[in-house]
C-alpha cells in the first residue's frame, strides 16, 4: 500500500490499526489470522526498487522478530 502524503509515523499507525482490525476479524472459512507489516518511507531521489525492497526486509524482520508484527526501516 502507497500513502501519499503521510510520512513514516503516520504509515505505521495505518498499519497497525490494519493489524488490529485483521486479528478481531472472524473468517467463516479459516477463522482468525494475523498479519505482519513491512513499513518504510520514501527517500527523494530513490527508485521503485529501492524503496520496495526496504519495506520487503521490514516484512521480513517483522515475522523473524515474531510475527503478527509492524515493523519499519528508515
Amino acid at each position: 500500500m502507497i500513502l501519499r502524503s503521510s510520512n513514516l509515523e503516520a504509515a505505521k499507525h495505518v498499519a497497525q490499526k490494519l493489524k488490529g482490525t485483521l486479528e478481531q476479524f472472524q473468517f467463516s472459512v479459516v477463522g482468525k489470522v494475523t498479519a505482519s507489516f513491512g513499513v518504510t518511507a520514501f527517500r527523494a531521489g530513490e527508485d521503485f526498487n529501492t524503496l520496495l525492497s526496504r519495506a520487503d526486509k521490514a516484512l521480513y524482520l517483522a515475522k523473524k522478530n515474531g510475527r503478527n508484527r509492524v515493523e519499519s526501516i528508515t
